[in-house]
Parts: structure tokens; sequence; C-alpha cells
């Protein structure tokens, strides 16, 4: 038996699940859902540097890790969870979601969200060995 109260489900969402809709999303190159997420401007504002803006950086990179995953039989472009030790941090209206890899010399990858609007968006990613 399934049991609901007429919650909004955006805004009860934690940070996780904020990261694995916007990962789902990337992963099918579906845009508009995905930038319900992110905060391209932030995430990717050093694309600004090299003349490119955030957007279209963002854009690339969805299309080029898309591309890589379909095209190399090594590699794929969904986001394994089951790889990682995963920890939630929130501090108020700042979080952090931590995937330490179990498997490749403690590769992590530390998203920063902060919630905006009731609702959590991812506005840093650090990728660390």
């Amino acid at each position: 038996m399934l049991i609901s109260c007429n919650k909004n489900e955006e805004n009860s969402a934690r940070p996780l699940e904020t990261i694995i809709k916007l990962n789902s999303g990337e992963e099918v190159k579906d845009y508009r859902e995905a930038i319900k997420y992110i905060d391209v401007n932030k995430v990717y504002s050093k694309c600004n540097d090299d003349g490119i803006k955030p957007y279209d950086c963002w854009v690339q990179y969805v299309d080029f890790s898309y591309n890589f995953g379909r095209e190399n039989k090594k590699f794929t472009n969904r986001f394994g969870y089951h790889n990682y030790d995963i920890k939630e941090l929130i501090k108020g209206n700042k979080a952090t979601v931590e995937f330490t890899s179990l498997h490749r010399k403690k590769k992590e990858i530390i998203y920063s969200l902060e919630k905006i609007n009731q609702k959590w968006i991812v506005v840093k990613i650090d990728y660390l060995k």
C-alpha cells in the first residue's frame, strides 16, 4: 500500500536526490530537465576564460560524455552509484555530497549545493584524485 501526502516533490528533495536527477537528465541529454538542478553559470564559470559561455560549455561536456559512453566499450555515461561511498552533509542552506570511489585510488567527486527558493541546486563540482 502506498500512502502519499500532497507534498511538493521538488521542495522536499534532499541534495543527493538533486544530484541523481541532474545525472539522470545529463545521461540522456535531457537538458530541459537537467538544468533544473544545476547553476551552469557557477559550475562552468571558468569556461568564460576561454571565451565559451557557461551553458555552451556544459552542453559540450554532456555531449562529449554521452558520445564517449556510446562509442567506447570500456566506458559508459551512466553513473555507477554502487561504486562509491556517498556522504551527504547539510549545513543550513548549503550542502555537499561526496562520492568516494571504492575501486580506484580514492578518486572523489564533490558536489556543492545551495538551497535556492526551497530547492537544492548544484553550484560547484570538484573532481579529486
